[in-house]
């Protein structure tokens, strides 16, 4: 709904200053007082208002074409409209208030108007608890998780209950000593085993000469035979 402004208007002339406008007020309080209270306006904002016209803080512009609310006199019954849609462009004064309020006042008419800023809602959003992989971020609810670029944490060395034993690093077979070995040795077989496989290894790492033994001479069988039994014809 858009009022008439040439009908319902507040002021009894169109103000060509913002000096006509506070005198305008000043004339008609009650009915500017009226119209400040029906578009939401407390009275401490009021009284901001008045100040601001008297120190000439305010701004000649073209109105928005959406308002919250216009104020508007039909016949000395003194109305608001709300949400109202400018159709056509209308200049007018602007006064910015100290908590965002912005008033309109339409040159054509003194119909006061308001628009508030918008309200943002603080909701208290509770965290979601969650098992994660490295790199994700666990997200309050109602968030998307946040993927950040971190290097992959290694895994821990415990092992919970939960893990497969197929999952489990094999170990190396240990060598078995034969059951005769152990039976025919006793305890003496395992100190016994490690010592000549010890002495092996220190012979054929030690370096060593061969020796010939010189081979004992058969002699003639004129002669008798050798050690051996031995002689040649």
């Amino acid at each position: 709904m858009i009022p008439n402004l040439a009908v319902d208007a507040v002021s009894t002339h169109p103000l060509a200053s913002s000096s006509d406008l506070l005198m305008e007020s000043r004339e008609h309080p009650r009915v500017f007082r009226a119209a400040a209270d029906r578009i939401g306006l407390s009275p401490a904002e009021y009284r901001e208002f008045q100040r601001r016209l008297l120190e000439g803080d305010v701004t000649y512009v073209r109105l928005p074409a959406r308002l919250d609310a216009m104020a508007g006199d039909r016949r000395g019954s003194v109305y608001a409209v709300h949400n109202v849609q400018l159709v056509h462009r209308v200049m007018g004064w602007r006064v910015t208030l100290a908590d965002g309020a912005v008033v309109y006042t339409p040159a054509t008419c003194g119909n006061l108007s308001l628009l508030r800023p918008p309200r943002v809602a603080h909701v208290a959003v509770a965290p979601i608890v969650t098992r994660h992989r490295a790199g994700i971020v666990a997200a309050p609810r109602g968030r998307k998780a946040a993927v950040v670029a971190a290097a992959p944490v290694p895994a821990p060395a415990l092992v919970s209950v939960d893990t497969p034993a197929a999952a489990l690093a094999p170990v190396a077979p240990i060598a078995a000593v034969a059951p005769a070995a152990v039976a025919a040795g006793g305890a003496g077989a395992f100190i016994a085993a490690p010592i000549a496989f010890a002495g092996g290894l220190i012979y054929a790492l030690l370096p060593h000469r061969s020796v010939t033994t010189p081979a004992t001479p058969v002699p003639p069988c004129s002669a008798g035979s050798s050690l051996l039994g031995a002689c040649q014809k």
